[in-house]
């Protein structure tokens, strides 16, 4: 999967960005028909290992969908990725965020007319970026970008509704508050940041069901994942270490 970003000497290495992406989703439509208990293990080694360059990946590509954005919208729910968005690098100070950049080149494709963007690059896109927004934020995304997408990001809404992509048009909207419902979007917003971020502010003990922020003295959270105390990490294991890989950053 990490060579069909054009990473290593794999058998992406000397294709097309084109080519590389069709074989891409053909590898990850194989996958995702597996069982999720199957599919985890791979996501989390992925990112545990290879975030660093498939990130640097996209930000030297072009467009808003690419191999390495494929590759990086199937592992952005693992802890790894969560924990990669909170490096200083990937913060605004140093750069643009990969948020930024992802909404900035989504938009020059509308402005330009580049991509045809059917329903399905509507739904793959906009979950990209709403997640990429909800966890690194607003900072470094530029009115005009916004002022682009927006009416677009309504009529994708209105057209594709009942579908995957009026979804994903509509978590853009709510993020950037341009429609209604502003309770439930804070609401919604609220609920999936806690769940992304989780695994690394609570206590992932049996069943995730401990919730801890803390040790029960007060202390900082054990590593790797989170766990309370002893305890609770022995128990978490037999799970956790089917997910458990030494991070490259």
């Amino acid at each position: 999967l990490v060579s069909f970003c054009g990473i290593g000497d794999g058998i992406g290495k000397d294709l097309d960005e084109g080519t590389r992406l069709h074989l891409l989703k053909i590898q990850l439509g194989v996958l995702q028909r597996r069982p999720k208990m199957l599919q985890d293990p791979i996501y989390h080694e992925i990112a545990a290992k290879h975030l660093p360059a498939i990130v640097e990946k996209f930000r030297l590509s072009e467009g808003p969908q690419n191999a390495a954005m494929a590759l990086i919208n199937v592992i952005t729910y693992t802890p790894y990725f969560v924990r990669f968005t909170r490096l200083p690098s990937q913060q605004p100070s140093e750069r643009p965020t990969i948020a930024a950049l992802e909404v900035h080149r989504w938009a020059e494709a509308v402005r330009q007319e580049t991509i045809s963007l059917e329903p399905d690059d509507v739904a793959e896109i906009g979950q990209f970026a709403a997640t990429l927004l909800l966890l690194l934020g607003n900072e470094g995304v530029s009115e005009e970008d916004k002022e682009t997408l927006i009416p677009k990001l309504r009529l994708w809404k209105r057209t594709y509704n009942g579908r995957l992509a009026s979804s994903r048009a509509s978590g853009v909207l709510r993020f950037w508050g341009a429609i209604g419902e502003l309770l439930t979007m804070l609401i919604m917003m609220q609920s999936v940041k806690r769940m992304l971020e989780g695994p690394l502010t609570q206590c992932g003990g049996p069943q995730s069901g401990c919730g801890l922020s803390k040790t029960p003295s007060g202390g900082e959270l054990l590593h790797c994942a989170k766990y309370c105390g002893a305890a609770h990490q022995k128990a978490a294991w037999g799970t956790h270490k089917k997910l458990c890989f030494p991070p490259a950053f």
